[in-house]
């Protein structure tokens, strides 16, 4: 089952080429900043949450909608730097997450599939990356890996967009705009690993001003959740 907002805060069951409105079987308030998907996490995590039925809400093509940031204003954004060992060979870099540490971006950053990203500086490098992004389904601290996986809701997938400047490494990566978000993210079910999800930036060019990145809601389409414990 794949999640999605739309339609200014709409939350949605994904089934192919139409999405069911569910936002009624979450809450009949509007949801705040956080957006209605954060309020059925919420709900689940203390057992309260409904269980969605597809075949209950209006029904619509997925290309007569307007598709938004699943998750528009996250508690908070935890990026693992180098991370991915074989782009660490690549690179030559020699530390990792491990040396590094995770960092924080502003939850400000964040902005849906299509929206686009407003570089700060015309004269600074500005690079992008896409990323894996794990929904936290519930609280959690000092968890062991063994029980990690209990505590992820699902997947989705986001562009880390990082200024090459002086600034330290979690301003650089969080000016507004700088982390689009996919379209979408699945609760869990059996699949045990997240695959066939991908992320990718395209750069439109506009007459008479600097093409600007934005995010590619069809190639952030594809989301892989996670087993159940």
């Amino acid at each position: 089952m794949r999640l999605a907002l739309f339609d200014k805060g709409r939350l949605g069951i994904v089934d192919g080429d139409t999405i069911t409105d569910v936002t009624d079987q979450v809450t009949r308030s509007p949801a705040g900043p956080a957006g209605a998907l954060q309020q059925y996490i919420e709900a689940l995590s203390d057992a309260s949450g409904p269980v969605l039925d597809p075949t209950v809400g209006r029904r619509v093509a997925l290309a007569d909608v307007s598709l938004e940031a699943p998750l528009p204003r996250p508690g908070k954004i935890i990026g693992a730097p180098v991370n991915y060992l074989d782009h660490k060979a690549e690179m030559d870099y020699p530390t990792s997450i491990a040396d590094l540490g995770v960092f924080l971006k502003a939850n400000s950053s964040v902005i849906g599939p299509d929206q686009d990203i407003v570089l700060p500086y015309s004269d600074v490098r500005t690079d992008q990356e896409g990323e894996l992004a794990v929904v936290i389904g519930r609280t959690a601290s000092h968890v062991s890996a063994d029980e990690a996986l209990d505590h992820v809701f699902g997947y989705t997938c986001l562009l880390d967009i990082t200024v090459r400047s002086g600034e330290d490494r979690s301003t650089r990566k969080s000016f507004d705009t700088f982390t689009p978000s996919a379209p979408g993210s699945s609760p869990p079910t059996r699949s045990p690993t997240p695959t066939g999800s991908t992320c990718a930036a395209r750069w439109p060019a506009r007459p008479g001003r600097t093409p600007t990145p934005r995010t590619s809601s069809s190639a952030c389409a594809n989301w892989s959740p996670t087993p159940p414990r």
